[in-house]
């Protein structure tokens, strides 16, 4: 009876251990590494969870985004990226930039349902995290950006990224008051790729008014048919102030009406720019949950 019990006990340690090594490499086309474990592969597209986070949301990842895939198993499976190369020289001046094939809705669904801020703690509401939006930021101080083109190509999709694998230390959730929301960065993607880096470069402040991100977000075209949308839309990263601010902003997802904007900032610090420019939104988080 007893080495049976031995026998069983080493059964289940043994498929722990399993589960618990069971992590699968997705390499990207930027380079970048994501531990994961895959769940299912479509002729588009790559859907897993986190490693580490078996029972947290399901990302989808598009396969013109992954140069490969090395299973747990040792299996190596190689992808053909479609992407533009990170990290390429781009001429100074007005150079076009447009990597946005994100697909969108191609219609409004009639029945999909409108609604308020007020609504987000509900639990019958749909909630869709999009990431941060670049698009209007400004790098103040152009000493302290001496390769404006890497962050662009490689770091501010890292940033969005990261935030995402991190999420116990980026919690968003506490700005919904709720734990179950979906995540789709790839709306913003594209997008964040396509501005020229050479014209976010400056010496002086930037101010956005509410008025440029209600037009910011009107243009949008979000995959989701309704639900209250978040997306941190990001001021500037300033080297002068040593200081990052940016606009956590609520929207309805079938009108992209806006429906709450809340500005904070935070201070930079860490090893490298992913880790720098990511701690003033870790500060933003904490001072708005005080505010939620």
């Amino acid at each position: 009876m007893r080495s049976l019990s031995i026998a069983i006990l080493i059964l289940i340690s043994t498929c722990v251990l399993k589960a618990q090594t069971t992590v699968d490499t997705i390499r990207l086309s930027s380079g970048e590494t994501v531990l994961a474990v895959v769940k299912e592969i479509t002729p588009d597209e790559i859907k897993y969870v986190v490693a580490g986070n078996p029972d947290g949301p399901l990302f989808v990842m598009p396969k013109s985004k992954v140069q490969s895939i090395t299973y747990s198993n040792g299996v190596k499976e190689e992808y053909t990226s479609t992407l533009p190369s990170q990290g390429t020289s781009h001429p100074s001046g007005n150079s076009s930039r447009n990597y946005d094939n994100y697909q969108g809705r191609t219609s409004i669904d009639a029945n999909a349902k409108e609604y308020e801020f007020g609504d987000r703690t509900n639990r019958n509401t749909p909630i869709v995290y999009y990431g941060i939006d670049f698009t209007l930021v400004k790098f103040v101080g152009s000493s302290g950006f001496n390769d404006p083109a890497k962050i662009v190509d490689v770091y501010l999709d890292k940033i969005n990224q990261k935030i995402i694998m991190e999420q116990d230390k980026y919690d968003m959730g506490v700005l919904f008051k709720r734990r179950d929301f979906d995540i789709d960065l790839e709306m913003l993607s594209g997008r964040n790729r396509s501005i020229n880096p050479y014209d976010v470069v400056t010496n002086s402040n930037n101010n956005l008014s509410e008025v440029q991100i209600r037009e910011l977000i009107s243009t949008y075209n979000p995959q989701a048919q309704e639900g209250i949308g978040l997306v941190v839309v990001m001021e500037s990263l300033n080297k002068l102030r040593e200081q990052g601010t940016m606009y956590f902003t609520f929207f309805d997802i079938k009108t992209k009406k806006v429906v709450d904007i809340r500005k904070a900032s935070g201070e930079p610090s860490g090893f490298g720019i992913t880790n720098y420019w990511m701690k003033p939104v870790y500060e933003a988080i904490k001072k708005l949950k005080r505010s939620y």
